[in-house]
């Protein structure tokens, strides 16, 4: 958590062994370019081994982005400082520290970057305006066609590039990847379509039906301007979201199911998948749980609005932060009750 008066100031809390103390750490201001600007701070993801973290700081005239070393900060990685150039978007390949795919400010350019070997890659693709790796060296993503000024989803797998979907100029995808029985599920959005379509396997053996023509999807998914694609925990469930409106698919029955929030929930207030089979988000002040067809929909601890509800590995524990006389605070809530032996 980053403390509002200094965001180069974080507190670690542990929510498995809840024995752990709260631990805080600072960011050396030489790590950052121009600390004294404090800049919109946003964590973007963890890494797999638990250590390290990617965060990124909007300053006015860049946007700057760092691995955070959480056991020795001045082991951290300024990764515009490490490769000379600015970056639009960077994430971890892979859920590696040291591995990174990285688009570029200026010709939104595609790079993957070793922070380890300290070794930038040459462009692997050009005109990005969204992607979703998985694996080390696939990558589903969004560019613009520079003859077409369309729009167009791509696969690149095996240096080659794979024609799914194309969009009108401008406009804007939302997508994502996963594994699912034995089976790899693309999704894609526009924000101003009306249906997520999702694609089985698209490539096999990495051959596709063509390379050129536009993929037929396997599954359409109806929900007006989506803002959010995500798949569950388990990746059973494909959620389709646009502020209360859901649109879900249950890819182990084949079924959908759309439903609609009574709560006013903001466009950018993202759900997110609590487990394999519940959806959770903060809406009116309070966290919100509700069974993957928004059945069952209960309202749980107090919890600043747009700000998920975290839950231990366990789902015995639910976190959430509040604001306390002016200043944010964590809580826990004990989801099952103890039991009592007499």
């Amino acid at each position: 958590i980053s403390h509002p008066e200094d965001p180069f100031v974080f507190d670690i809390f542990n929510s498995v062994d809840k024995t752990t103390p709260l631990r805080t750490i600072a960011i050396p201001a030489s790590l950052a370019s121009n600390p004294a600007e404090r800049g919109a701070i946003k964590l973007i993801e963890w890494s797999n081994d638990n250590r390290h973290f990617l965060l990124e700081r909007n300053l006015a005239d860049l946007k700057e982005f760092y691995v955070i070393d959480t056991l020795d900060v001045a082991l951290s990685v300024n990764v515009n400082r490490l490769t000379g150039l600015k970056y639009e978007k960077v994430t971890l390949n892979d859920k590696r520290a040291d591995k990174l795919f990285a688009v570029t400010s200026e010709g939104t350019v595609l790079r993957s970057i070793d922070t380890k070997a300290k070794v930038v890659s040459n462009p692997l693709l050009s005109g990005i305006t969204a992607y979703k790796t998985f694996g080390q060296d696939t990558i589903f993503y969004c560019a613009v066609n520079v003859v077409t000024k369309k729009v167009e989803a791509h696969i690149f797998s095996g240096q080659v590039s794979y024609l799914v979907r194309e969009y009108p100029e401008s406009s804007e995808c939302i997508l994502d990847v996963a594994k699912y029985d034995n089976k790899w599920y693309f999704i894609i959005a526009s924000k101003t379509d009306t249906k997520a379509y999702v694609y089985v396997d698209p490539i096999i053996n990495g051959e596709s039906p063509s390379v050129k023509a536009v993929l037929q999807p396997n599954i359409a998914i109806d929900v007006d301007r989506p803002q959010f694609v995500t798949f569950s925990a388990n990746t059973r469930f494909i959620s389709v979201q646009q502020g209360k409106n859901f649109g879900v698919y249950d890819n182990e029955l084949k079924k959908k199911y759309q439903f609609q929030l009574d709560e006013e929930i903001p466009e950018i207030t993202k759900a997110r998948w609590m487990d394999g089979y519940h959806l959770a988000l903060s809406a009116n002040g309070r966290s919100l749980v509700l069974d993957f067809d928004g059945t069952n929909k209960q309202a749980l601890a107090p919890s600043i609005n747009d700000i998920e509800p975290l839950f231990d590995r366990d789902y015995v524990s639910l976190f959430t932060l509040i604001s306390v006389e002016g200043k944010v605070a964590i809580t826990r809530s004990e989801l099952v009750a103890p039991v009592i032996v007499k």
